[in-house]
């Protein structure tokens, strides 16, 4: 699943519906520049967190992985967690 900042301002849609209930229409998708995730998001800043929070869950969960099994490439997944915190502080992506 893959969020991102929506064609208006505010919103964060996904290339995937988020609410296995509710699948947008046609016009939503057009609109929105996808599946709505968020709406009404009054800061930008607000926003990227919303965006990038995925890719945040996905790293932090990896890392914890990593730590408790002592398996995997800890440099790699530090790597992974550092990139998705730059997204969400809008340096990067």
């Amino acid at each position: 699943m893959t969020w991102k900042l929506g064609n208006v301002g505010g919103t964060v849609v996904s290339d995937t519906p988020y609410l296995d209930n509710r699948l947008p229409t046609a016009d939503e998708i057009k609109y929105y520049g996808g599946c709505l995730v968020a709406e009404s998001i009054p800061h930008a800043d607000l926003a990227r967190i919303i965006k990038a929070a995925p890719r945040l869950l996905q790293a932090a969960k990896a890392v914890e992985k990593g730590l408790i099994t002592g398996r995997g490439s800890l440099p790699f997944m530090i790597g992974e967690l550092r990139s998705a915190i730059a997204e969400a502080e809008g340096r990067d992506g």
